[in-house]
């Protein structure tokens, strides 16, 4: 049909993962600037342009006409993807202030943020969070020496560990939970991608 949902366009455009236009506004990791502590990167997540998001509009609903890709692709950059960063801005600094200093190294911590002139997020900048086993935890998820990989029942503990820290201390709720949105640390398990996150 002619007329495409908002809604329903951006979830089946997102459905297979990093295919979608959820992944236009997917984040690109740097190194990071100034020699920040601990090395790791720096992840810079923007909104797309109105150009890179009709492109993909145009690949993925050929048959639509071009009037209506256009004013989607318009309300994408100008609406959905701001409102989604600026969300999670404003989740990851909550985070940092309000989850138990034990759980903070396990979410990004935001680095700096560029406004639009109405307020939105356009560029978000954090700190992202390094991959590897987590020192000093067991394969059962307890203390060890020099450290080993999760055991299933470690990663789920750890996981519903840092779930109650949101839900209970800092009152978040994800809402986007699923394993392209779980990492592992140094620290531990840990979350990432909080712009559809509430408080």
């Amino acid at each position: 049909t002619g007329a495409l949902d908002a809604a329903q366009l951006f979830q089946q455009s997102a459905a297979p993962a990093g295919e979608g236009l959820a992944s236009l506004a997917a984040a690109k990791s740097v190194p990071a600037r100034g020699g920040s502590s601990g090395g790791g990167y720096e992840v810079v997540k923007q909104v797309p342009t109105t150009e890179r998001v009709l492109a993909r509009l145009r690949e993925k609903f050929p048959e639509a006409d071009g009037e209506t890709l256009e004013r989607r692709a318009r309300k994408f950059t100008e609406k959905i993807f701001p409102v989604f960063l600026t969300r999670e801005t404003a989740m990851l600094r909550l985070l940092s202030r309000d989850l138990p200093k034990r759980f903070r190294n396990r979410v990004p911590r935001v680095l700096d943020a560029e406004l639009d002139a109405n307020g939105y997020v356009r560029t978000l900048r954090m700190k992202w969070l390094r991959n590897g086993c987590p020192v000093g935890k067991s394969a059962g998820g307890g203390n060890a020496v020099g450290g080993q990989p999760l055991s299933q029942l470690g990663f789920a503990r750890q996981a519903a560990e840092l779930l109650a820290a949101l839900h209970d201390d800092a009152q978040v709720m994800h809402l986007d939970l699923r394993l392209d949105n779980v990492v592992i640390t140094h620290h531990g398990v840990g979350f990432v991608d909080f712009g559809s996150a509430v408080r």
